[in-house]
């Protein structure tokens, strides 16, 4: 293994340890230090505007909307890089339920409505937050693909700069719509940065064995 995937690797474990220290923590108290603070801030910055294009922004990547977003992406990546692409593509979002088995094991509530202003009432459990997750796992796979095989430098630059943005403003909706604590935010993102490195691995993995394999066919 390479230092490349071998640095990837090690990051991604530190990113699995990192979440779990969150989850443990999460299952015993009901917000992180500065939950409370930080959502008051956010939800400070209240308008109409916003809170529209919040709703939209957390609508997008819930229900219907996300399964179409997955389907989606495994379409185009198969049309343009290939099916073993497209079964990563989809093992992001396949794994995105995840995030759902995660809050029924950890039980920490959503933010109460003695706290925050709950502009778009949610039932269920808080951490992680399932839409930063999902954004994060499918997003992002999205960017290890441009990084991988966009070479045009300027076009690089603007997809991931744009799929970055929409990753934080998922994340920036569920707090400013009062449904998660900014550490629910941060616990989806890092879980699923977690789970992403390793199918990254799987994919350089897979793409040097057939390499070899088509070599070996072709000498």
């Amino acid at each position: 293994m390479n230092k490349q995937l071998h640095k990837r690797l090690i990051i991604g474990l530190f990113l699995v340890i990192l979440g779990a220290v969150m989850a443990a923590f999460a299952h015993f108290i009901p917000y992180f230090p500065g939950d409370a603070e930080a959502s008051q801030f956010v939800q400070s910055l209240n308008s109409q505007f916003l809170t529209s294009f919040m709703t939209i922004v957390s609508q997008a990547f819930t229900g219907i909307p996300a399964a179409l977003l997955v389907i989606a992406c495994v379409l185009v990546i198969w049309w343009r890089l290939g099916r073993l692409e497209a079964m990563i593509m989809a093992a992001a979002g396949v794994f995105s339920p995840i995030g759902l088995l995660l809050k029924l094991f950890i039980g920490q509530p959503r933010p109460p409505t003695s706290l925050v202003n709950i502009i778009t009432p949610t039932s269920g459990l808080g951490f992680p937050s399932g839409h930063a997750f999902f954004a994060t796992m499918v997003l992002g796979m999205l960017i290890y693909f441009i990084f991988k095989y966009v070479s045009l430098r300027p076009l690089k630059v603007l997809l991931v700069s744009g799929l970055i943005l929409i990753i934080l403003l998922v994340g920036f909706s569920r707090v400013y719509l009062g449904v998660h604590w900014v550490s629910e935010v941060l616990g989806g993102y890092i879980i699923a940065c977690g789970i992403l490195l390793p199918l990254t691995l799987y994919h350089e993995q897979r793409r040097s064995s057939n390499a070899l394999h088509e070599k070996a066919h072709t000498a």
